[in-house]
């Protein structure tokens, strides 16, 4: 009896183990041939993920909210001013243009005739201030009109850039396409923007690192994060990303769309929200309005919590909402 107890017991030992999802993990430098970032991603499965067929799933996503890419929705309005955008980048613009009222406009999804003066790959310079001034007349995203049927109208001389929100987006898509697919328990991270899905093996949540704006290979604390049968998002955008120095002054790729220049209360925002889209655009607007006024603004979203690193005196310090310390493992400062 003792012995057919041990055999039942290593037999289902053995069953447990098998049933046990396996890591499958893969990164790629992805999103489209206009913008490639690195994407990493982790699925908790039974079986080997096709990753040929979900990077070219996300990469045919990504082109229509690219305004590089000839032919694209994005780049179709911005030439002939009016467009039918699909239901994806469509729900992604109303969620652009929510976020803009709120934020008074910090972020505004036609910041296009601004960003496009900057430059800070090939030939990184300082913009003519005259063009700076002419260029703001252009941006404005209450001249955004919507139709039905996904149709989008802008002023001439005018131009759309998901930017600010787009990665979040596409992260997000691939998170439902992974639910289409079966999998319920997985990591999506692209360029600093990262979706968690349920939890690792053994109901164990998540670890995430947040980079330390001024060591790359450094981190000023983690987090920890995971929902079951849910999915929670982080995004860390910061002044280190795209950028390039001219006389002892760091000129970023985050621009105010007020100055028509780099925002200069923050160093790196972190947002923790529902979605990635959210997350990525709130903390663009959280960045340009600063350490004081970025907290508030994030206090005041709902399921949203926020971390604003800025630098004072020469030395790094850290300002973060009420509930953001309840996911912190360690902060450096």
């Amino acid at each position: 009896m003792k012995t057919k107890t041990i055999i039942i017991f290593i037999f289902s030992a053995i069953l447990l183990l098998s049933c046990m999802p396996s890591r499958y993990s893969e990164t790629r430098l992805s999103i489209t041939g206009e913008s490639t970032i690195p994407v990493t991603i982790i699925i908790y499965t039974g079986n080997q993920p096709d990753w040929d067929g979900i990077f070219t799933f996300l990469e045919s996503r990504a082109r229509l909210y690219d305004y590089r890419v000839q032919g694209s929705p994005v780049q179709e309005l911005n030439s002939s001013f009016k467009a039918q955008l699909p239901e994806d980048v469509f729900r992604t613009l109303e969620t652009a243009l929510d976020i803009a009222e709120k934020s008074r406009g910090v972020f505004d999804p036609t910041i296009l005739p601004l960003i496009q003066l900057w430059d800070f790959e090939d030939s990184p310079q300082l913009p003519d201030p005259g063009d700076i001034s002419s260029a703001k007349s252009f941006v404005n995203y209450t001249k955004i009109t919507l139709y039905g049927n996904n149709t989008v109208s802008i002023p001439e001389k005018y131009g759309l850039d998901l930017g600010g929100i787009a990665k979040g987006a596409l992260v997000d898509s691939l998170a439902d396409y992974f639910h289409t697919l079966g999998y319920e328990n997985f990591l999506i991270e692209a360029g600093g923007d990262i979706i968690l899905s349920g939890l690792k093996p053994g109901n164990e949540k998540w670890i995430v690192g947040i980079r330390h704006p001024r060591e790359i290979t450094s981190r000023i604390g983690e987090l920890t994060l995971g929902i079951p049968d849910n999915r929670i998002a982080i995004v860390t955008s910061g002044d280190y990303e795209r950028y390039f120095e001219q006389d002892g002054i760091r000129y970023h790729h985050i621009i105010d769309p007020r100055t028509g220049y780099p925002a200069r209360d923050a160093v790196s925002v972190t947002v923790i929200a529902p979605n990635c889209a959210i997350a990525d655009a709130l903390a663009t607007a959280a960045f340009v309005l600063g350490k004081k006024e970025g907290i508030a603004f994030l206090e005041k979203e709902k399921d949203t919590e926020g971390l604003i690193v800025y630098e004072e005196d020469g030395y790094l310090k850290t300002a973060m909402t009420e509930g953001f310390s309840l996911f912190v493992n360690r902060i450096a400062f």
